[in-house]
């Protein structure tokens, strides 16, 4: 799959009912990251959920918990 295509995709899927799961592959992987490229390939697919769900349905629940610690989309008791 190219890059333009991927991001076509995320643009236009319908995503919505997924996104507590993509929050949680994307928050768990996203301390994972060794190499440059996967490196690369997180920003650019955390930069195009960004752009389509926005901070406060996406980008601000990446950064409420470290690893091992109460994870963000259960910061309320719901499963956003």
């Amino acid at each position: 799959m190219t890059r333009d295509t991927f991001r076509q995709e995320i643009r236009t899927l319908s995503l919505t009912k997924y996104l507590s799961e993509i929050m949680s592959a994307c928050y768990e992987g996203l301390y994972k990251l060794k190499p440059q490229g996967e490196i690369d390939a997180a920003v650019e697919i955390s930069s195009a959920l960004h752009q389509r769900f926005g901070p406060a349905n996406f980008t601000e629940y990446l950064g409420w918990s470290k690893p091992g610690g109460k994870h963000p989309t259960h910061r309320h008791g719901d499963a956003r």
